[in-house]
């Protein structure tokens, strides 16, 4: 469904991510959700829509879930009910790109890949880092650390989408297998 031009808005920009892996689940968790924190004020700072990444479950806690094949979407990671109270509208879920209902123009117009994990950006290095690629449609960015003022109105309503999920995407028998 194709309602309010969700995938074919050719004025509509967007942000992109990659979450980083890291070596111990939990902490891989806790980065995951700060970097979905940061990516999301970035891209509303920056007038966009962000398209999400893929995810290590919440509450998976095997190797194999560090594989890109086993990840989670983010009805695993968050309650989606929560998230969409607050942040409707403000993302795309992370196969968009790949809808066919997506016009070329959008899926040609994507920046190359951008380092931004160097070091944590105030909002106007955020702004300055990302303007030399303001015209594509696309901005195609590792995860992005920024400083927040953490009583800031929009940091606080990505706070307040933020509940963990405890929906299970991989049976615990399948599991045991892969």
């Amino acid at each position: 469904v194709n309602e309010n031009q969700y995938y074919d808005d050719p004025n509509r920009r967007y942000l992109t991510y990659q979450n980083e892996v890291y070596t111990e689940a939990s902490a891989q968790i806790e980065e995951q959700n700060l970097a979905l924190k940061s990516a999301i004020f970035v891209a509303m700072l920056l007038n966009r829509t962000l398209i999400l990444p893929d995810f290590r479950c919440c509450y998976c806690t095997m190797q194999k879930c560090d594989h890109p094949r086993h990840r989670c979407s983010l009805l695993s990671v968050l309650r989606l009910k929560t998230f969409d109270k607050q942040l409707h509208n403000e993302y795309r879920e992370h196969s968009f790109l790949r809808n066919p209902q997506v016009p070329s123009v959008i899926i040609e117009s994507v920046s190359p890949y951008i380092n931004s994990t160097a070091t944590q950006l105030t909002v106007a290095e955020v702004q300055a880092h990302f303007l030399p690629y303001k015209d594509y449609a696309v901005i195609n960015s590792s995860a992005i650390s920024v400083s927040v003022d953490k009583n800031d109105q929009q940091w606080q309503k990505i706070e307040n989408a933020f509940e963990c999920s405890d929906y299970e995407q991989w049976d615990p028998k399948l599991n045991a297998q892969l």
